[in-house]
This record gives C-alpha cells, structure tokens and sequence, in this order.
C-alpha cells in the first residue's frame, strides 16, 4: 500500500473519481513495481497504454471481473480506487495533492520507502556544479510534507519557489533541494532511488567524497 500511495502522489492520474487510476512512466522497474503493488488489490489487474508506442505508456489497475454495485450504493467497483478514496486523494489534481496522515503514522523504514518511489518519479540527481538531489511538485503543500519527513532521517533541506511561463500563463511549482553533504550522503545511505535514477545516485556518491559540507539551509 506504501508504494501505491507514492507512485500515484508522483505519477499518478486521479483526478476522475469515477474512473480507473492511472500511472504514466518510461521507467520500466517503475512501472513493474506500481503493476505488482496494484495487483495485490482484491480483483485487479494492470493494462498498458501507449498508443501503439507512440506516447509514454500509462499503465491502468482496471478490474478483472466488472461488478455492479447496484445494491452497494457510495463504494467504489475498483479496489484500488475505494483505497485512494479513503485516502481523500481521488479527484486531485496535481497542485491539490497532499501526504495522506497515515504515512506520518509509519515507521522509518516504510517512510523511507514511501520517499524512495517519491523521489524515483519527480525527483532528480545533480552532481555537476553544485551537488543536489531534489523533489519537485505543483503543490507546494506536498512539498513541504516531503521535507518535514526527510527530517525524521535527520536531512536537512531548503524549499523554492519555481515560476515558468507555458503558452503566455505563469505556472508556479515548488522545489525541495537536498544540498549539504552530510544529508546527502544520509539520503542515499537511508533512502535512495528506484529504477534509472539509482545509477545517477551511484554516481554522486563517487563525487560527493571530498566535497565540503554546507550548513546553509532551511530547517523547519
């Protein structure tokens, strides 16, 4: 359940209620890793979508047998999406998206697991110029809340503001950067990363040695 809550908060579609829930990434371990964490839900399974290969597949946890809850009203046909319901996650759209309370709740290393597939599908490495793995969202809420959990590993951060312009309209988006040595080094000792971006963090390991430690940083 941990790591379907973080592959759809990073990755996922599911802002229709009504509909079946949805994850989009290249990234084959990632997707077999949302696939085998949807399927433990009771009768689903995962179909891909791409368009003939044209486009980044999305990958679907629709039911094995449809059900009509005629005499079921208010619950979900889908098990996953009754999951994401209870959750108060299902019809978000991306700036809306939140960390459910219950992951707050858990211990360290399924916090750490929870930020493990987070940070494998928006997150990214930096290791030319100044040295950084960083997590981005259009919801600056979850953004803080990623950087509240990275202190429970004893992480130090700083949260930005990020603004770009699409089609003459602003959009605004908010960053949080893992900059100082020492959290660096504790994020790939007590996290990490999933699927292609984890040889990127092999890579910044190499680099990180030597370099100096810098305290500059936001603390909550």
């Amino acid at each position: 359940q941990v790591r379907l809550i973080s592959h759809l908060i990073t990755e996922g579609s599911m802002s229709n209620s009504n509909g079946s829930i949805g994850f989009t990434n290249s990234d084959p371990v990632l997707a077999k890793d949302f696939t085998v964490a949807a399927e433990m839900f009771p009768n689903i399974r995962v179909v891909r979508y791409d368009s003939g290969g044209t486009r980044t597949p999305t990958y679907r946890a629709v039911q094995k047998v449809r059900h009509n809850w005629i005499n079921k009203p208010g619950q979900s046909k889908n098990s996953v999406m009754g999951f994401v319901k209870s959750l108060g996650l299902a019809g978000l759209k991306s700036k809306d998206k939140f960390v459910p309370p219950i992951v707050f709740q858990l211990k360290k290393p399924l916090i750490s697991l929870f930020l493990r597939v987070l940070y494998s599908g928006d997150g990214w490495v930096e290791f030319t110029g100044r040295p950084a793995i960083s997590y981005c969202s259009t919801s600056k809420q979850l953004v803080t809340e990623v950087q509240h959990l990275l202190l429970r590993f004893g992480i130090i951060s700083k949260v930005r503001y990020k603004a770009s312009r699409y089609n003459n309209i602003v959009h605004s988006s908010w960053t949080v950067d893992i900059l100082n040595r020492e959290s660096l080094l504790k994020f790939v000792g007590e996290i990490g990363f999933l699927g292609e971006k984890e040889q990127k963090l092999r890579k910044l390991t190499q680099y990180l040695y030597g370099r100096s430690i810098n305290h500059n940083n936001d603390v909550i």
